[in-house]
């Protein structure tokens, strides 16, 4: 049964209760009391929380995955921008491009590229003198640095809501086997409990041969 409609079947069971004190009665005294009609409910009530939350969750994650990608390509500009004039500064000098990690192609990977460019914006300012050369200021690579920075955080960020995504996914896949187990045990005493007058179990969304 989808969760959609293992839902739908533990709010028709619990409403019927809950509005039919008849049918509370009878199950009652084979032992499915108020209490586990109350139970039936905070197992309904915690899945529409946990719902809700991830529906939040989830819309917080796209928003921080679009602002990751805006935010690097903005970074990225710049920081190639730097790398090109770097490498024009420090052209055949093996040391400097060494320091600045600029004798390797860029990396494609989010994390890759993370770490070659703040490489490169921490070594930078060491060598300012020659990358004033060309016109980068120290000004630029402060903007640039923390461009980087920006970025290196929303990932941060992304990575958090994606975790907190996961923990409410298994919490509601949790809550969803309980209500299957909640209703397991009601259908099992209704059947007994009405097994003289089975088309009450209609009501319940049960049925009837």
């Amino acid at each position: 049964m989808k969760q959609n409609q293992q839902y739908e079947l533990g709010r028709l069971v619990v409403q019927t209760l809950q509005g039919d004190a008849n049918k509370q009665k009878v199950l009652t005294q084979h032992g499915f009391e108020r209490k586990r009609t109350q139970e039936g409910q905070a197992i309904l009530n915690k899945i529409d929380q946990l719902s809700d939350e991830r529906q939040k969750q989830d819309g917080a994650k796209l928003q921080a995955t679009k602002t990751l990608s805006q935010t690097r390509k903005e970074a990225h500009r710049l920081y190639i921008k730097h790398v090109s004039l770097s490498r024009l500064a420090f052209d055949g000098q093996v040391e400097q491009q060494r320091l600045l990690g600029i004798d390797a192609p860029r990396e494609e990977s989010l994390a890759g590229w993370l770490k070659q460019a703040t490489n490169f914006y921490r070594s930078a300012p060491d060598v300012i003198d020659e990358l004033s050369q060309v016109g980068i200021t120290l000004e630029a690579l402060q903007q640039g640095e923390a461009l980087v920075q920006a970025v290196a955080q929303t990932r941060v960020t992304q990575m958090s809501l994606m975790s907190d995504t996961q923990r409410l996914s298994k919490q509601r896949k949790a809550a969803f086997m309980e209500l299957n187990n909640w209703l397991k045990d009601f259908r099992y005493v209704a059947r007994y409990a009405f097994r003289e007058d089975s088309q009450q179990l209609e009501a319940f969304g049960m049925v009837v041969a």
